[in-house]
């Protein structure tokens, strides 16, 4: 019962990062179509991460898990420190994405490029991690549907009405191969951490060094473009608040209770809510291929979650 009432917990987390990530998306697709992304994602940090910081000083327990750990110490800072360059990759990947390609279909080949390097990755770094039938199957349909949705966007049969320059679709889709690699990793080092018991205040408050340091050099050396992002200043304080501490939070509490590949499922659903929010941006009209391709990842998505909770009594979970 407590392993049920733990994975319920864990997968509704997920579950709202999923409707808070949906709208996200769309609202930073907005934004950066007029500024710099980078400058966009060192903004955003600058403000959430010493509130993250902060949180860790201010809790007595946050270091508790560390203090405990001998043998597994070295593991831990291993992963932080490998947790700082997936992350800076995730993060500027994902809004330059943002920039040239539809929201809804970042939202699914990211959470499909994801899920199949769950796979890849979970087991090269976690062996004893259980895997079943409906991954792989799952995994299959989900890349079917992402390269369904590759071929619709250059087909110009996507919801963009102002499509943008070939290269520029192309630069859109390497950002988001590199997100969904930089996603899975993050996931399964996450995890591995968690499974240590370090706490979620101790990594969020160690983890984006690196992306605060090539970000804050970029707007160092784009002065300009600084001075473009800090007049929406407030705007950026709230998506701070409501887009990434949030959805951050969320997250880690859906990792410490769920598997990498049960994680990667669920989060592959958030497309469905992109192209629910989507309708708010002028840039973007309804397209049925689209909206096809998400049917498809979110069903596939739907069907792995199914498949893990059916093996609850089976699949380990972790509080």
């Amino acid at each position: 019962m407590r392993a049920a009432q733990s994975l319920f917990i864990g997968i509704t987390a997920l579950m709202l990062v999923n409707a808070v990530d949906g709208l996200k998306e769309v609202y930073f697709g907005m934004l950066v179509q007029a500024l710099d992304t980078v400058v966009v994602t060192f903004v955003l940090f600058a403000i959430a991460w010493p509130v993250f910081f902060i949180s860790y000083l201010l809790n007595p327990g946050s270091t508790r898990g560390m203090q405990s750990l001998t043998t597994h110490k070295a593991s831990v800072r291993r992963c932080v420190v490998m947790l700082n360059f997936s992350s800076a990759a995730l993060w500027i990947s994902f809004l330059c994405a943002l920039k040239w390609v539809e929201p809804a279909i970042v939202s699914a080949l990211v959470g499909g490029v994801g899920m199949v390097s769950v796979l890849i990755l979970n087991k090269l770094m976690r062996p004893s991690a259980v895997m079943i039938g409906a991954d792989y199957l799952a995994a299959g349909l989900i890349v079917f549907a992402s390269l369904y949705l590759c071929w619709a966007s250059f087909a110009d049969r996507t919801a963009v009405q102002d499509e943008p320059e070939r290269y520029q679709v192309l630069l859109g889709y390497l950002m988001m191969l590199v997100c969904g690699v930089a996603m899975a990793l993050t996931t399964i080092l996450s995890k591995m951490v968690a499974d240590h018991g370090v706490s979620s205040r101790y990594l969020y408050a160690h983890r984006f060094y690196l992306l605060l340091a090539i970000s804050g050099t970029y707007a160092a050396l784009n002065t300009g473009a600084l001075s473009a992002v800090v007049e929406h200043l407030v705007t950026l304080t709230l998506l701070a608040l409501g887009g990434v501490i949030l959805p951050l939070l969320l997250l880690q509490e859906g990792i410490k209770r769920c598997e990498p590949v049960t994680i990667e499922a669920i989060l592959a659903m958030a497309p469905l809510f992109t192209i629910i929010f989507q309708a708010a941006d002028s840039r973007l009209t309804f397209s049925m291929f689209s909206f096809i391709g998400v049917i498809l990842i979110c069903m596939a998505a739907t069907y792995n979650g199914y498949a893990h909770l059916s093996r609850l009594p089976t699949e380990g979970v972790n509080v």
